[in-house]
């Protein structure tokens, strides 16, 4: 199984975060392949935390409290 993995960038504007994360979702990979998404938060986000464990809980969450 060939592995891909991407990493987002979210600093303040939360709804962005989030239809960025919606819209990779629908995203058609090749057979065989898989996506591991990591989301790194440069705002230290409770909202963003929050977000990601109800609705995207297969992403990783990597804080850093200051950008």
């Amino acid at each position: 199984m060939a592995k891909i993995a991407l990493v987002t960038l979210h600093y303040k504007n939360l709804s962005d975060t989030l239809a960025f994360l919606r819209s990779i979702r629908l995203a058609k990979l090749p057979k065989l392949h898989h996506l591991q998404v990591y989301v790194v938060d440069n705002e230290g986000s409770v909202d963003l935390k929050t977000a990601l464990e109800k609705d995207f809980p297969y992403c990783y969450l990597i804080s850093n409290p200051i950008n």
